[in-house]
């Protein structure tokens, strides 16, 4: 990996080895420290993090994790194999397999029809006129969604998942 990372991505040898220790799994900070860089323990972890941000590292490790991930694939896919083979398997395990393997190998099952709109324009295609519509319609939508605090929570809400309340901004 290195010699192959410092010609595509510009990596010092540094970089090099701190790419593939945070893609074997080790934390960025200990990483850091760990392939020489000198610097006092309580900036190791900003500078890490700094060091992780930059362009060319963050490629680096994206391009790696997806070198491996590929490699990984044909191992799982012969695990899932041999689990659809299994005699001895659920069939409901057998069947969500299957299912699962069919969408990621492209086969999914058909939509239905989308309303043709003309042609659908990005955000930034946008005119000024037509982002403040479609910010209007989003938060209509999200308006129509609200109910009053304390209002009883219905069966038909589904489940309620906790979340975190950020109190200090």
């Amino acid at each position: 990996m290195a010699r192959d990372v410092i010609q595509r991505f510009g990596l010092n040898e540094r970089q090099t080895n701190f790419v593939g220790l945070v893609v074997a799994g080790l934390d960025p900070t200990q990483a850091y420290l760990q392939v020489g860089y000198e610097t006092s323990r309580e900036y190791a972890q900003s500078n890490a993090i700094r060091l992780l941000r930059q362009p060319n590292v963050a490629a680096a490790v994206h391009a790696e994790v997806g070198r491996q991930l590929a490699a990984d694939a044909v191992l799982a896919r012969r695990v899932l194999v041999e689990i659809l083979q299994d005699p001895n398997a659920s069939q409901k395990v057998k069947a969500d397999l299957g299912v699962k393997m069919l969408r990621l190998a492209g086969h999914v099952e058909p939509r239905a029809a989308i309303a043709d709109h003309g042609p659908v324009k990005t955000l930034s295609e946008m005119s000024t006129e037509e982002l403040r519509a479609r910010a209007a319609q989003l938060e209509d939508e999200i308006a129509s969604r609200a109910r009053p605090v304390g209002a009883p929570i219905r069966a038909s809400d589904g489940p309620v998942e906790a979340q975190a309340i950020d109190i200090v901004e």
